[in-house]
């Protein structure tokens, strides 16, 4: 049968027409945010049943929780535990999806260095660096692929999502939001060791300026360390307009003794706290860690006592 030439297609142009038809018609479904973490964001890691930790799902259902109550969340969980790659990476691209609609997030960290960083953190969790994440990549597409600091993307041709990043004290004034802001560690530059004076400014800006940044209605969610028995994490404790949860490694709630025995161990986290006992305490059983530097442990004044010393009444 002779064929026109005009019916003829190319592999391309056909693998081309049946992705765009693929696409258009793989409908948004995310279900509940432990349904997405543990069944679509997780397939964006190398280990993805880590997913399945009580304590993810504990923090999932905590977001669900209060937006369906009204209130913002913080989350106060030990380092590595996944606090970041859930509440602060995973949980504006669910709300995204579920929403529906163009939607913005502010990302607010204590500079906008370390806000840039979450961000590119973020587009490496959707993206997967060379290898999309299989499911995301059917919803999703990067608007600014070409800087890696930029969370722009469009859902299904359909609506957009965007990402802002600021530092807590160098975010636009006047900004608004409609999906939500992520306050992830705002309390403190890494580089630049704990600084009392900034923790009481940055008490005042989120309480003043930051918290009013999202339209209202729209959460907020909070991610920290603790650094002082009254910094901003102990001060939203006690504020009703905020739901606070507080998980340590060890003894994380009754009839628990290891918060994540899926990666640490109880053998492991002792082991951690022998070795760095100050350090063990900040991180790992979220004790403010201005309580250990204030203070001398009896070990620490006895290695410095010499005994050949003696005492002469005056």
């Amino acid at each position: 049968m002779a064929t026109n030439k005009k019916d003829v297609t190319s592999y391309e142009d056909a693998f081309a027409l049946l992705s765009r038809g693929l696409k258009a018609t793989s409908a948004v479904k995310v279900g509940g945010m432990w349904d997405f973490v543990r069944d679509i964001w997780s397939l964006s890691f190398d280990q993805p049943k880590l997913f399945n930790a009580w304590h993810v799902g504990k923090m999932c259902d905590d977001v669900e929780r209060a937006i369906d109550e009204g209130l913002n969340y913080v989350s106060v969980v030990p380092r590595t535990h996944f606090k970041s790659t859930i509440i602060g990476h995973a949980f504006p691209v669910w709300r995204a999806l579920k929403m529906g609609r163009d939607v913005n997030f502010l990302y607010l960290s204590y500079s906008d260095t370390m806000a840039k960083y979450h961000i590119s953190e973020i587009n490496k969790e959707v993206v997967k660096e060379v290898d999309r994440n299989p499911v995301l990549s059917q919803w999703m597409t990067n608007k600014n692929a070409s800087s890696e600091y930029t969370f722009r993307y469009d859902i299904n041709g359909e609506y957009t999502v965007e990402i802002i990043r600021g530092g807590v004290f160098s975010f636009k004034r006047g900004l608004h939001v409609n999906g939500g802001m992520i306050a992830d560690d705002i309390l403190r530059d890494p580089d630049s060791g704990l600084n009392l004076a900034n923790l009481s400014k940055v008490e005042n800006q989120f309480l003043t300026e930051a918290i009013f940044i999202p339209n209202p209605g729209v959460p907020t969610v909070v991610v920290g360390t603790p650094q002082t028995p009254s910094d901003l994490l102990a001060v939203l404790e006690n504020d009703e307009r905020f739901f606070q949860r507080r998980m340590p490694a060890l003894d994380p709630e009754p009839d628990r003794r290891v918060l994540f025995p899926e990666r640490y161990s109880e053998e492991d986290l002792l082991k951690i706290q022998r070795a760095k006992p100050k350090a063990f305490d900040s991180e790992f059983l979220l004790k403010p860690a201005f309580s250990d530097e204030a203070y001398f442990d009896a070990s620490d004044i006895l290695s410095c006592e010499d005994d050949s010393l003696e005492n002469h009444a005056p």
